[in-house]
């Protein structure tokens, strides 16, 4: 039997989806599984999530999904994955989760100290191009500098700081590699090289993680 499928999940805030697509995009079968409590907030603004209760979703939607199209199932050529964004992971070297993620709709801020946390040629840099202000809404938005102000000892533990699709490609796959388009969030992008930012450049200082705790991008597309 010829194998052309492509089974695709999607993870989201609400629910997660297994579908079955042939080569030409249509859609075979689908699954869909609702979350009865997509997040909880232990205080006001807070959306936070455990990584493992969106692992077990996967796992669910995908298991019906063969269950209900057995046949289609065996024809599966590959697998991609798709997540929702700004929501991370923080795993030890076990790549064990060592809090709840974070996630993307939180509206807690990082206390965020300009003359503390930007040298001063850095924030002379950002007020000599007018971004000084949104430089600095955007490391207080960022669950990373939350982390490192508010729970040192956790960011001390942390081998890896993983997107939620990294997590998920870890997962399924025992690697952390992940595409480019999926780094979408407080995290030292650049956009034009489609790298992270280096130790030396301007915009790095805004989430200053270290690159051995972020995944290893690759292209998108890229089996």
């Amino acid at each position: 039997m010829e194998k052309e499928l492509v089974l695709s999940i999607d993870c989201g805030t609400q629910s997660t989806r297994a579908m079955l697509f042939n080569k030409n995009g249509d859609l075979l079968s689908k699954v869909k599984n609702s979350f009865e409590k997509p997040y909880f907030s232990e205080k006001p603004g807070y959306a936070e999530q455990n990584a493992d209760f969106y692992w077990r979703e996967l796992c669910n939607c995908t298991q019906q999904l063969k269950v209900k199209s057995p046949e289609l199932w065996e024809q599966i050529a590959a697998v991609t994955v798709t997540t929702i964004r700004d929501s991370y992971v923080c795993v030890d070297k076990d790549y064990a989760p060592l809090r709840p993620m974070i996630l993307w709709l939180d509206q807690r801020k990082a206390p965020i100290d300009p003359h503390k946390d930007l040298s001063l040629m850095q924030r002379t840099l950002f007020k000599m191009v007018g971004m000084f202000d949104a430089v600095v809404k955007q490391m207080q938005r960022g669950s990373c500098n939350w982390i490192m102000k508010n729970e040192p000892d956790i960011w001390e533990k942390t081998y890896k700081y993983l997107s939620y699709s990294s997590y998920m490609n870890y997962m399924l796959c025992a690697s952390t590699k992940d595409a480019v388009a999926s780094q979408i969030g407080h995290v030292p992008l650049n956009y034009k090289k489609q790298s992270w930012y280096g130790p030396k450049e301007l915009n790095r200082s805004m989430f200053n993680i270290p690159i051995d705790k972020l995944s290893e991008l690759v292209p998108s597309g890229t089996i």
